[in-house]
């Protein structure tokens, strides 16, 4: 009797078993299951949950193949790393899309500059066409995360990920009729922001909807190569195959650490003059 085939048989009911139990759990479940337990499964399960949104970004700000399955795979490496701080962060999803975000800036500029030094003289070659969508989706991402949270993740679900509005509520944990206000409210505070700018939200809005059918989510090679490099960057290993994602994660993680030590100094620097204000009125008494 062939045992081969019944082996590989088991191994797809058990692989099928666990991905619809991962599929029931929640984003901080994930994170918390990958962070403690180096749990692949629950991994690839958020990868496939929002390949969608980062490679969504990836491409309006790209408009490049390679440099946003850089930045997709770069924006899950920045999450495994941070997995353990993050299980508990109110909203995965709004997390992933300012990293997606910054990361797709800094590649951007990256290849601004190597143009600039393969052809000093001779500026990239992009279609008036193409170069116009292409800034108003980057005009639109740029104002979309300065709003705040509660505004932004309404229009992210409802317009740049085409949810119905049922749905986008249900995920959010909000009334139909409080996802609405937020929508409401914040698509007038970015359409002001646009204008300001000289665009409207519907050229915006128009631009990116192509740059949606434009884009894809993404390979199923390139969902299944994240999970296990995102696990073994999450573990400080040697990773080949993906040089450019890992600098552009390593580029966040250090621009983020920055962040932080910014601030500890800022509250270091209150504690002190706080303590040397309280001294003074002390000996002043």
């Amino acid at each position: 009797m062939n045992r081969e085939p019944l082996a590989a048989a088991a191994q797809h009911i058990r692989r099928l078993a666990q991905t619809a139990h991962t599929s029931r759990l929640s984003d901080g479940q994930l994170l918390e299951a990958f962070a403690r337990r180096q749990d692949e499964a629950a991994f690839a399960t958020l990868i496939e949950r929002y390949a969608h949104l980062v490679m969504g970004v990836s491409w309006r700000m790209l408009r490049h193949d390679q440099d946003a399955e850089d930045v997709f795979q770069a924006t899950f490496l920045v999450l495994a790393r941070k997995a353990v701080l993050l299980h508990r962060h109110p909203s995965v999803r709004g997390w992933l899309y300012q990293a997606a975000y910054r990361l797709a800036a800094q590649a951007r500029r990256s290849r601004a500059r190597w143009q600039a030094r393969q052809h000093p003289k001779r500026p990239e070659a992009v279609p008036p066409a193409d170069f116009a969508a292409r800034e108003l989706c980057s005009i639109l991402d740029e104002e979309l995360q300065r709003l705040p949270e509660r505004q932004r993740l309404p229009l992210l679900l409802c317009y740049l990920e085409g949810q119905p509005r049922d749905q986008a509520a249900q995920q959010l944990g909000l009334s139909l009729r409080t996802l609405e206000r937020r929508l409401e409210q914040g698509r007038e505070r970015l359409r002001t922001r646009l204008l300001r700018r000289g665009v409207t939200l519907s050229g915006a809005l128009l631009a990116t909807d192509l740059a949606r059918q434009a884009a894809t989510a993404g390979s199923a090679g390139l969902l299944r190569r994240t999970a296990p490099l995102a696990l073994l960057f999450a573990q400080g290993k040697h990773t080949t195959g993906a040089e450019a994602a890992v600098t552009l994660a390593d580029g966040l993680l250090k621009a983020l650490l920055g962040s932080k030590l910014k601030v500890a100094l800022l509250v270091l620097l209150m504690i002190a003059f706080g303590a040397g204000t309280a001294a003074r009125c002390v000996s002043g008494t």
